[in-house]
């Protein structure tokens, strides 16, 4: 989206609206884009009904959704409808719908398959947007029958947008005799699918298979092949046992060799999960082109294989990276040191030169815990004056030097001082989250506010006044289109969001929002209601247990009364029957007497 929007025109404001007066500059009806509109009572359903649907969360009062919507437009023009629906989701009225889905800025993306929804990343073009939606309606993996088709597509041109362009290739010579590493291979799709830079695709035939293992890429059938922009990256056997999944081979290929440091590979480097050795650099300098050069080296020695990932930056763009790493400020470049994501910093002597052997010995010295770490008082920069506010009240002279700085992720808050009730609380708010990034030390977020009721800010194109409060960021890289909050008006998810969105990545602590002592009393008060819910549990279980004994005793009563009663109506059958035996037995003697009887009169007759 950011190409498709770059050169739309802008419009400078030379006075805010004033209070009280209607700025009817922007259409407050709903976006004209997509299929159908999803509500909280509908949203479910028409998920199910759709094994791919696209939402967009999109709000009347977002200047951005508005600058998104003529891409919106297009991909739903553009979009096969038979295998894939476009759905609009209204956040002005279905904010609770935004937040289960933990949408947190406007406009946003999700794709759900087969129900499963996730959150789309990259940029709104409908270049980006019609690719993922095309991956997801075709096989995971294309079939290559030739040659010509796998040299197709591993061209690195034409790139995609800003993506390094990456192929993964199943080779297999014979599926019968592999239908069990084909079988893996096939499962494995499903977690690379989504990946909008990534392109799948299989070989299953000998003779394509035998060209290309000649060629080199791989030395025997059946294994997978990572290339990035046309250049062979890994190679990885499938009748092989492996320790990690197809998923975390190819994030661990593509960072085997040292990497830029960009807010893209950032996501890489937290998915790996390891240790990073970070060097500093100052970009067409050559010492620093030649300590790269020997740490491509290091990364390549195998002691160090899936124990420590290397990275470069660049050092004037990231001194607040450099000073969070324990680097001395006034350190000249290139400057080394380890980024373990624990309380420790571990910085590669700044009077020894990057080489192999030095560097070999700085690393091993760590992963075997001797490496001690540098002291952090020597590291950190100098606390700002105490009389330095934390948060910036911006007037429009300020605009350039404070929101266009390159090194900085700038928060800004717009908001009136009068007639705005929402705009008193959540200034409060937002002063609480100020206060907290300056005690945590994290110089790359600026907190800066605006008050329309005393001065303006220059381009109202890109900032949506009808709604306030509203909060900005404008991005270190990206100053031209800021992202809009649009979750909970409280530190914390604030704080949170300003992380995930910021492009010069820190990390908060447990609780961001609460001081150390505001957390002591956080958790004293946690396991107060931790042991109230204990002493509530062991209440309702002896209730339970004194309600159980009670039924068990009406149990045994009951028991006793229909064994008493089956007693009696034993007792009642017994006499029944004793009083029919004794009416047949009177029966029978009144039968044997009539009987006599009739004998006698017969013999009497016989005379």
């Amino acid at each position: 989206m950011l190409a498709a929007l770059r050169y739309l025109p802008l419009l400078l404001l030379a006075a805010a609206p004033a209070h009280g007066q209607q700025d009817n500059s922007m259409d407050q009806t709903a976006l004209d884009f997509g299929h159908g509109n999803l509500s909280r009572s509908n949203f479910s359903t028409a998920i199910a009904k759709h094994s791919v649907a696209l939402v967009g969360f999109v709000a009347p009062w977002c200047q951005m959704c508005r600058m998104a919507e003529n891409a919106y437009a297009n991909i739903t023009r553009d979009m096969d409808t038979s295998k894939a629906t476009f759905f609009r989701v209204d956040v002005g009225s279905e904010k609770r719908l935004a937040d289960e889905y933990r949408v947190t800025h406007l406009p946003h993306l999700m794709l759900f398959r087969n129900g499963r929804g996730r959150h789309y990343q990259h940029g709104h073009s409908p270049e980006l947007v019609l690719r993922l939606l095309a991956k997801q309606t075709m096989p995971p993996a294309s079939q290559l029958k030739t040659v010509a088709d796998v040299e197709r597509l591993i061209d690195p041109n034409p790139r995609i947008a800003n993506f390094t362009k990456t192929t993964i290739i199943g080779f297999f010579s014979d599926i019968e005799s592999q239908d069990s590493e084909y079988e893996e291979w096939t499962e494995a799709l499903d977690a690379l699918a989504y990946k909008l830079d990534y392109d799948l695709a299989q070989v299953t035939s000998r003779k394509v298979s035998k060209h290309f293992q000649k060629r080199g890429y791989f030395k025997f059938t059946p294994s997978v092949v990572l290339i990035e922009d046309g250049t062979v990256v890994a190679d990885r056997r499938l009748d092989e046992w492996q320790d990690s999944t197809l998923d975390q081979w190819v994030t661990s290929s593509k960072l085997a060799d040292m990497v830029e440091l960009t807010p893209s590979t950032y996501a890489d480097f937290e998915k790996q999960g390891l240790s990073m050795l970070l060097l500093f650099v100052k970009p067409n300098d050559p010492a620093s082109d030649q300590a790269l050069s020997e740490l491509r080296k290091v990364c390549k020695l195998p002691e160090f294989r899936s124990l420590i990932s290397f990275a470069y930056a660049d050092g004037d763009k990231y001194k607040d990276k450099m000073a969070g790493l324990g680097i001395r400020h006034g350190t000249s470049l290139p400057a080394l040191a380890l980024n373990t994501k624990d309380d420790n910093n571990y910085v590669y002597d700044p009077s020894q030169p990057v080489e192999v052997s030095s560097v070999q010995k700085f690393l091993m010295e760590f992963l075997h815990g001797r490496l001690r770490p540098t002291a952090a008082e020597s590291a950190t920069p100098p606390p700002a004056p105490p009389d330095e506010p934390a948060l910036v009240q911006m007037r429009y002279s300020m605009w350039n030097r404070v929101i266009e700085d390159p090194t900085k992720d700038v928060l800004l808050l717009v908001y009136r001082s009068r007639g705005c009730p929402n705009c008193d609380t959540f200034e409060r708010y937002y002063s609480a989250v100020a206060r907290r990034f300056r005690e945590l030390e994290i110089g790359t977020v600026v907190t800066a506010q605006v008050d329309l009721e005393s001065d303006t800010v220059p381009q109202v194109g890109r900032l949506a006044h009808n709604a306030l409060p509203a909060l900005y960021m404008f991005s270190a890289e990206d100053k031209l289109l800021p992202k809009e909050y649009a979750g909970k008006g409280k530190p914390r998810p604030i704080m949170l969001w300003v992380q995930q969105n910021a492009d010069v990545k820190f990390d908060l602590p447990p609780l961001p929002h609460l001081t150390p002592e505001q957390r002591v009393e956080y958790h004293r008060q946690v396991g107060e209601l931790e042991t109230q819910k204990k002493e509530q549990a062991a209440r309702k279980q002896a209730l339970e247990k004194e309600m159980d004994s009670k039924r068990t005793e009406n149990r045994e009563k009951a028991e006793l009364t229909a064994k008493h009663k089956m007693n009696l109506d034993r007792e009642l059958a017994e006499k029944q029957r004793r009083a029919e035996e004794e009416v047949a037995l009177e029966q029978e003697r009144y039968e044997l007497r009539v009987q006599e009887r009739r004998e006698k009169d017969a013999e009497f007759h016989d005379l």
